[in-house]
């Protein structure tokens, strides 16, 4: 009797570790699309926040640079909408917020898309910056 509870009692403990591993392993991911419905929602800052939080849980994951991009997408528009005699659509402009996204992506991630973008969208921001000075 002893020898089935001893039993008992591991097996549970090896699905317990399992079910924590597994969800750690998942949840970039669950993170990711919690932060995707928002955006396809509207919900821009809530959105800006799952983004964020996947910046500091998982600073290596391939998904950050996606949450990053996205992110400074969002603050480089800043739900601004143009309208003119080409169409509608919003405004993108750099700002300070969003090149600082574009730091930590064109740091950590040089070798990705993203990580491109970033580092072409940071000399346009160095390069602006520089004219409007002079």
């Amino acid at each position: 009797m002893k020898h089935y509870i001893r039993l008992k009692i591991k097996h549970i403990l090896i699905f317990l570790i399992t079910v924590v591993i597994s969800s750690y392993i998942l949840l970039p991911y669950i993170m990711y699309s919690i932060g995707e419905r928002y955006y396809a929602k509207g919900e821009l800052s809530t959105a800006i926040v799952y983004y964020d939080r996947m910046n500091q849980y998982f600073p290596k994951h391939w998904k950050t640079a996606n949450a990053l991009d996205r992110a400074a997408e969002i603050v480089s528009t800043g739900n601004l909408l143009m309208i003119s005699p080409s169409g509608i659509g919003s405004i993108y402009r750099v700002s300070e917020w969003a090149s600082e996204y574009h730091e930590i992506l064109a740091e950590r991630f040089p070798t990705t898309p993203q990580g491109k973008w970033a580092q072409r969208e940071l000399a346009l921001y160095k390069m602006r910056n520089y004219i409007g000075q002079g």
